[in-house]
């Protein structure tokens, strides 16, 4: 699809690989709809883009303010074309507890990444696909096109015990955040099949260690960067956005997962 003329909905759009992906559209001709839990936030970002975006507060955990932030949009820009879902979470949990409490204190956090990393992705699709199904299709037969953002733990497995590294995590583990990760890869594959007839494509991107804010620590870089093959450092989130702007032209690519890691090894 071209995207000159287009209206892109990016679920946390404002920071790191939605805000990446939103300039990149953007440069390329598209309207924006951001949507964030963040409201300060997220109407600053949105003022540099103009009239060419609308910022509406949204958790993608919620289907009723995601509903209700692309509704927003349409009746502003009069339809939807694309959704890049770039709205996730991390934590990390621990396989061993004390007690109940303990162990209900880990779920909470579980619940919390899988709701907003997984829950949230097929929220976002939902709504988005329930609009984009009824848009004119181009001459190509597309009506709309989806991108989901997983990660290179959705199917990598990594070696993390270095004298650094156990001390950071000592017990704990991003548990959820790979269950999550790796639930959008199944949910991507059926729901592409779900959406063909309609002309919607449905594709994932894998990112490997990008610099963004959920990676900012003091580690981070020394548990990647030995892992990857090349380059040997952290990426910009630009890359991925660049990326989701050539799935988006290419009506070849569907149903696809795109890892976008230096190579990492894992």
């Amino acid at each position: 699809m071209e995207i000159q003329g287009s209206v892109a909905w990016i679920t946390g759009g404002i920071s790191g690989i939605g805000a990446a992906c939103a300039e990149e559209l953007h440069k390329n001709g598209a309207k924006l709809i951001l949507s964030s839990r963040r409201l300060e936030e997220g109407l600053e970002f949105a003022k540099r883009f103009g009239d060419d975006a609308i910022f509406a507060q949204a958790d993608v955990k919620n289907y009723r303010e995601l509903d209700a932030a692309v509704t927003t949009g349409i009746e502003k820009f009069g339809k939807l074309d694309f959704l890049i879902n770039c709205a996730g979470c991390s934590g990390f949990e621990s396989i061993f507890v004390d007690d109940v409490e303990d162990a209900e204190s880990s779920h909470e956090m579980f619940d919390e990444v899988v709701r907003t990393n997984l829950y949230g992705t097929y929220y976002a699709a939902q709504a988005a696909a329930s609009r984009m199904k009824d848009n004119k299709p181009n001459a190509q037969g597309e009506r709309g096109n989806i991108i989901f953002i997983a990660s290179m733990a959705s199917d990598k497995v990594f070696n993390f015990f270095d004298e650094r590294v156990e001390e950071m995590f000592s017990n704990n583990y991003a548990f959820a955040y790979g269950a999550s990760k790796a639930g959008i890869l199944g949910l991507s594959r059926d729901i592409a099949i779900v959406l063909a007839p309609y002309g919607i494509r449905v594709n994932t991107i894998k990112p490997g260690y990008f610099e963004t804010p959920m990676t900012d620590n003091p580690v981070t870089a020394d548990i990647y960067l030995p892992m990857q093959l090349f380059p040997k450092v952290g990426g910009n989130p630009a890359a991925i956005s660049t990326l989701a702007a050539e799935i988006i032209r290419n009506v070849s690519l569907n149903r696809a997962e795109f890892a976008i890691d230096a190579g990492i090894v894992g």
